[in-house]
């Protein structure tokens, strides 16, 4: 059976089967996704997702040593994850509660959020860990990213990586370790 990089270059050479053998392969990946990411329409979730994979064809440059499969799977988590945060409920806060009042529904939410000031101290964090995080090597800001927002467990990412393990959990160390360096010496 022909790997998914030797599939993705022929795929770039035209090969339209080889596209297809792609896509036919993927797509278990892009149902799964679809439990985790769901869509108004299933059918437009898989249709999004198939074009994702035919860019991700496109983007992908073997020479950066990746191997496809992970990169597309790796893109596909982020397009869903994307488009599930730009998804917008189209409640209205103005309707009527329904407990038969004249009380609207924005006057039953309780504000528990965090006071003006919490949420400056929140935004400057916010704003200095993104400047540190842009100071690790590339592999430990992958590892982080896959460690901490994708809870891919460390032996994952070490075979994904074709890493070791140990490895794998040192540079997540030194990554933690120049992040709390970067964010604990700014004054």
């Amino acid at each position: 059976m022909i790997g998914f990089n030797e599939l993705c270059f022929n795929a770039k050479k035209g090969d339209k089967g080889s596209v297809e053998e792609i896509i036919k392969r993927l797509n278990p990946l892009l149902i799964s996704l679809a439990n985790k990411f769901p869509y108004d329409d299933f059918n437009d979730m898989l249709q999004d997702g198939r074009v994702r994979i035919m860019e991700c064809i496109k983007e992908f440059d073997p020479e950066k040593g990746r191997d496809f499969l992970g990169y597309v799977n790796i893109q596909l988590r982020f397009f869903y994850r994307n488009k599930a945060r730009c998804r917008i409920n189209a409640l209205s806060l103005n309707e009527k509660s329904t407990d038969d009042s004249e009380t609207e529904m924005i006057d039953l939410i309780k504000n528990e959020g965090l006071s003006i000031e919490e949420t400056i101290i929140n935004n400057i964090l916010k704003s200095e860990l993104k400047t540190a995080f842009g100071k690790l090597t590339e592999k430990q800001k992958k590892i982080i990213l896959l460690h901490y927002f994708e809870r891919i467990s460390m032996a994952d990412i070490a075979k994904e990586m074709g890493l070791h393990y140990q490895s794998i959990v040192k540079l997540k160390n030194r990554a933690i370790k120049k992040l709390r360096e970067i964010i604990c010496t700014k004054e």
